[in-house]
């Protein structure tokens, strides 16, 4: 009686196990020109960062896509990923380029701001709003852009610019990096 119970146990959950059959995975949709994508990376045996310690940063540069390992960079209650050796910390809120010094990222915290105290600051230093979240201006041939990181009550802007014959590369690159905001405390 214990092996007619073992067996048809046995039997029981190998079938079970034949009939379950794994969910399709939908397909991703293609990825149009401008869009980009952030993912967890998965680090090398050797590596001495875990893979929560480092980002896959994927964006298009005049059409053809591009991956680049990013790390943490961690400011005063926030972190955003750069990537791995391509940017210097010059300030405590502002990172350049390694390759153009022109090329600069920096966070500035609007405490205890309003929105519209915001825009009112930035339309007087010279910015235009794109939408909601984005501004711009332009000075000689340096493109200044500013994307705001909403977190209820506490505004954040993400402030990054780059020479304007850049558009194809750093224009590409830096959006993608100021998306990777966020507060860490």
């Amino acid at each position: 009686m214990i092996l007619t119970v073992s067996l048809g146990t046995m039997v029981g959950c190998s079938a079970a196990g034949e009939e379950t059959e794994a969910e399709p995975v939908p397909e991703q949709p293609a990825q149009e020109e401008m869009s980009a994508q952030s993912a967890p990376a998965e680090a090398s045996p050797g590596d001495d960062q875990t893979p929560e310690d480092t980002t896959t940063l994927t964006f298009f540069k005049e059409g053809e896509p591009e991956e680049k390992q990013a790390v943490p960079a961690l400011g005063d209650g926030y972190l955003l990923f750069l990537p791995d050796g391509e940017w210097q910390q010059s300030d405590a809120d502002t990172w350049t380029s390694a390759v153009n010094d022109q090329v600069r990222l920096w966070i500035a915290h609007f405490a205890d701001k309003s929105m519209d105290a915001v825009d009112q600051e930035l339309s007087a230093d010279g910015y235009a709003t794109e939408d909601y979240a984005l501004w711009q201006k332009q000075e000689d041939d340096l493109i200044y852009h500013m994307q705001l990181a909403d977190f209820g009550a506490d505004l954040w802007g993400v402030f990054y610019c780059y020479p304007a014959d850049a558009e194809e590369g750093f224009g590409r690159e830096l959006p993608l990096i100021a998306d990777t905001f966020t507060l860490s405390f």
